[in-house]
């Protein structure tokens, strides 16, 4: 459970803070990303009550994994940016649902007498990821690719 809120946190930290590299007015999509985000908590607390926990999470992680690999393998050479900032906002959804799931996962998933401990190190966890998403970000400037989704 540690390792997905880290990976939760550097995911979401990494499409927030490539807002700059989509090109445009990086406030108007800052916003959309903003607005899509409200929209889409809503949606998934609709979705944890008609379907469980564990589906929903399923879905967007998956669908977060198959947005970050197509972000990451087009090419900067064509000239796609519409195709990228739709891929890019649909991650920025798909991981947006998948904290607001995993918060409440986590929550569930432990035993009480345990609850408040086991949280506090997923939080600790969640901490480091969000320091991270700057340092891996960084990586793009050493290699043409990147890593996947960051790019």
């Amino acid at each position: 459970m540690c390792y997905s809120w880290c990976m939760a946190s550097m995911t979401y930290y990494m499409f927030i803070f490539n807002t700059t590299e989509l090109g445009g007015d990086i406030y108007k999509y800052y916003a959309i990303g903003a607005g899509l985000e409200i929209i889409v908590n809503f949606f998934t607390i609709f979705l944890m009550t008609r379907f469980g926990r564990r589906r929903p999470l399923f879905v967007f992680s998956f669908l977060l994994g198959v947005v970050c690999i197509v972000c990451g393998t087009i090419p900067r050479t064509l000239n796609l940016g519409i195709a990228i900032l739709c891929f890019a906002l649909l991650g920025r959804m798909a991981i947006a649902a998948v904290m607001c799931l995993i918060f409440v996962y986590a929550a569930e998933l432990f035993p009480t007498f345990a609850r408040g401990s086991c949280i506090a190190i997923c939080g600790c966890s969640l901490r480091i990821g969000g320091m991270l998403a700057p340092q891996v970000i960084y990586l793009v400037s050493y290699q043409c690719f990147g890593p996947p989704g960051i790019t």
